[in-house]
Order: structure tokens, then C-alpha cells, then sequence
């Protein structure tokens, strides 16, 4: 029961490690080198980012800032 979700993620992983559809693993992500598909031409998932995508990374990023301000000045 618990060998099928560990299968998943490194079914994921390795479909991330060889820039494949992280749905399918059949087509690439890219067109060329530097552009990116809008959906898997293969299952027609969508690559868009959500909105809210980089509210975490904004979040950590202030925090960080902050706290690095905040032991200079102290």
C-alpha cells in the first residue's frame, strides 16, 4: 500500500530529471532549448503557473531580507 505513492514520486522526479511531461513522461516540456510548451502535446496538460505561484518564495525571500537587516543593524 505504501510502495504505490513512493513509485509516483520517483516516476515524477525522474520524468523532472529528463525534462518530460510530469503527467505523462511521453513529450518534452520544451520546444527549444529556451522556450517552454504551454501543454503537453502528447495529454494536454497545461505548464501555466497558478496564480499565487511565487507567493511563498516572495514570503521567504522578505523574511530572510529582514532578519538579515534586522542582525547588521543590532
Amino acid at each position: 500500500m505504501h510502495k504505490e505513492p513512493q513509485r509516483r514520486i520517483n516516476d515524477t522526479l525522474a520524468r523532472g530529471v529528463r525534462l518530460r511531461c510530469p503527467a505523462c513522461g511521453r513529450a518534452s516540456i520544451f520546444e527549444t532549448p529556451f522556450r517552454r510548451r504551454p501543454a503537453c502535446p502528447s495529454c494536454r496538460v497545461s505548464f501555466e503557473r497558478e496564480e499565487g505561484y511565487f507567493v511563498g518564495a516572495i514570503s521567504i525571500n522578505l523574511v530572510t531580507t529582514e532578519a538579515a537587516l534586522l542582525i547588521v543593524y543590532l
